[in-house]
């Protein structure tokens, strides 16, 4: 039988070579992985300056620094193209001017628009109200698919966009991201508006009434082609023809003023020059006593 002690004496000498083959093994992996790290430095600066050289004699040397380059500028290219387009699309595009949103305000028809979210739909209408910041709310109220269908509202959050042009707006997404929302055309009195978007994506004709005349829709599409839609896709809203029309804010301000105006003439007309009230005029009993008959 082996003694105890010498057993004892093996295996703790058995432990330790096993340690010290793991300290090697580790040292050896953090070699390599230094090894491999330093490898993949000097080939990403030998690459970098191989496309350097490239990029400065405009001779492509092949490898991956050409594609990398090529891939890069390829993106930034297509990035520059991009916000090119959308730079001329917005600089093209002419909006509404002098918008006085307060006029603006108040209910709209949805007469026409391009397909979209709210595209089978009928009976839409959207009512602005304007906020103490000069943002705006928009309620907007429809049925699924025609007059007859379930109603539905939703309500929006549009605010100025630039501050010296009120026809650039943006139109709630979700929390404090919008999208652009302009006021591309605005009746004379306010009676219609044309809304769409510089991608010319989006657009949408509205009227204070269910229906727009037919000579004035047409000179409104004609103009939309000049500015670059594509007015083909235009979808008609089915509108009720009987459906009660509101006035605009605008209007509905200026009635309240004259009838104001009225009441106060009416007031003055029985009131003396000191504030006192004049006395009523009696119509006389027997005229022909005055008459001397």
């Amino acid at each position: 039988m082996l003694n105890p002690d010498l057993q004892i004496r093996s295996l703790i000498k058995r432990l330790k070579h096993v340690r010290q083959g793991f300290k090697h093994d580790l040292a050896d992996q953090k070699r390599s992985l230094r090894k491999a790290r330093n490898q993949v430095q000097h080939n990403f600066t030998r690459q970098s300056r191989r496309f350097e050289d490239w990029s400065h004699e405009q001779q492509p040397s092949g490898g991956l620094a050409v594609s990398l380059g090529l891939l890069v500028l390829g993106g930034v290219g297509f990035w520059a193209y991009r916000n090119l387009r959308k730079v001329h699309n917005r600089d093209s595009l002419q909006s509404a001017p002098g918008v006085d949103l307060s006029r603006f305000c108040g209910k709209w028809f949805e007469i026409a628009h391009f397909p979209g979210k709210h595209e089978d739909v009928a009976g839409m209408t959207l009512t602005y109200t304007l906020q103490p910041d000069n943002s705006l709310d928009v309620l907007l109220s429809y049925h699924d698919h025609d007059l007859s269908g379930p109603e539905h509202t939703q309500r929006k959050h549009i605010w100025i966009a630039e501050p010296d042009n009120r026809s650039h707006l943006k139109k709630q997404v979700i929390g404090p991201i919008g999208t652009d929302y302009w006021i591309l055309e605005i009746g004379k009195n306010y009676e219609y508006a044309v809304l769409g978007t510089p991608s010319r994506k989006h657009l949408w004709i509205l009227s204070r009434t269910p229906k727009l005349e037919a000579s004035c829709y047409e000179s409104i599409v004609e103009r939309m082609q000049e500015q670059g839609f594509d007015t083909s896709k235009l979808l008609m809203v089915p509108q009720d023809e009987h459906a009660p029309v509101a006035l605009s804010s605008h209007l509905q301000g200026l009635l309240e003023h004259k009838q104001q105006y009225f009441k106060g003439k009416e007031h003055d007309k029985h009131m003396g020059p000191k504030g006192e009230k004049r006395p009523e005029k009696r119509p006389d009993k027997h005229p022909e006593q005055r008459e001397g008959i």
